[in-house]
């Protein structure tokens, strides 16, 4: 049971995506603050935050969700977790802040059970999303978003998102005495430092 305030990791399956050709690495800076919060919406406010990983000599970023409960009553927040990837939209935008176009990835999805995700009183948790790697120049997130950066220069790249979680189903089972919060959060800027090799 968490009090206070707690830190906790929920871990998503995932396929990780190898690199090659290019390296990505984090954290780095960014127009935006690094680690900035999101606004707070009904109570509850978040973050991406990128963690620097290695597979087998392979770098790669690993993609987390962290949330964190300031509503000034003592309540737990409750939110329906699906899929990541019908819960956040992604984008990744340029050093100059310009969208970077958005390609469809095609594949396999981990699909967890939904669950209900409780975020105590005056507590965060943090939520491993994916791993993330490079298939080429292709920047592919897990949830099917891929960007073709095979004609960015070097320098630093910003992920950002929207978290939106989708309703619970409509049933005594599932919704009874429940508060389910919804958002939508839109998180700020999460930097990546992209180095593009020939």
């Amino acid at each position: 049971m968490l009090s206070g305030l707690a830190s906790t990791l929920l871990n998503s399956s995932a396929i990780v995506a190898t690199l090659s050709l290019a390296t990505v690495v984090a954290p780095a800076t960014c127009n935006a603050q690094a680690g900035a919060w999101s606004q707070t919406v009904s109570g509850v406010r978040g973050r991406l935050v990128i963690v620097p990983q290695d597979s087998e000599g392979r770098p790669q970023i690993r993609v987390d969700l962290e949330l964190e409960n300031l509503r000034e009553v003592a309540n737990n927040v409750e939110i329906w977790w699906s899929n990541a990837g019908l819960m956040l939209d992604f984008q990744l935008e340029d050093e100059q802040g310009t969208p970077i176009a958005k390609g469809a990835a095609f594949g396999n999805e981990a699909q967890p059970f939904p669950t209900w995700l409780i975020l105590p009183h005056a507590s965060a948790l943090r939520v491993t999303l994916f791993p993330v790697g490079l298939a080429g120049r292709q920047f592919r997130l897990p949830n099917f978003q891929e960007w073709d950066l095979s004609h960015q220069p070097t320098g630093t790249l910003c992920l950002r998102a929207t978290f939106k979680p989708r309703a619970a189903p409509d049933s005594a089972n599932v919704t009874r005495n429940r508060r389910p919060w919804i958002g939508p959060l839109a998180l700020p800027c999460a930097p990546l430092r992209w180095t593009n090799s020939p």
